[in-house]
C-alpha cells in the first residue's frame, strides 16, 4: 500500500512514520483462520523528478500473507469430492434397488 499526496510536494507536506516505526503495528491484529501474517515492513521514498525542484514523498507499506491450504481443503474441496462420489454411487446401484431411490431423492 502506498500513501502519498497528489497535490502537495515534499516542501508543503512532509509525511513520516509515527514514532519512527518502520513496520506496521500489529498489537491489535487478530489471527485469521485463513491467512498467516508472514512479514510486514514500511519504507519512505523521496522522489525528485527532472522537471521539478521539489521532492515528492510517499510511504510504502508491504504486507506478506500466506494462505492456509487446510481451510480450503476442509470447507470446499472435501464436500465437493464427497458429493461427486455420492452421485456416482447412484449410477452404480441396480435400477430396482430401494437404496437408489433414497440416495437420489431431492427434498421439496
Amino acid at each position: 500500500m502506498k500513501f502519498a499526496s497528489w497535490t502537495r510536494d515534499g516542501f508543503q507536506l512532509d509525511i513520516d512514520f509515527y514514532d519512527d516505526r518502520h513496520s506496521i503495528d500489529v498489537n491489535d491484529y487478530i489471527q485469521s483462520n485463513e491467512w498467516y501474517l508472514v512479514h510486514n515492513s514500511a519504507a519512505k521514498h523521496v522522489i525528485r523528478y527532472p522537471c521539478c525542484a521539489e521532492p515528492y514523498l510517499d510511504l510504502t507499506f508491504t504486507i506478506k500473507l500466506k494462505r492456509i491450504a487446510d481451510f480450503y481443503t476442509y470447507t470446499l474441496v472435501l464436500p465437493c469430492v464427497l458429493l461427486s462420489f455420492l452421485t456416482l454411487a447412484i449410477f452404480w446401484l441396480p435400477p430396482e434397488s430401494p437404496a437408489k431411490i433414497m440416495l437420489g431423492k431431492v427434498n421439496d
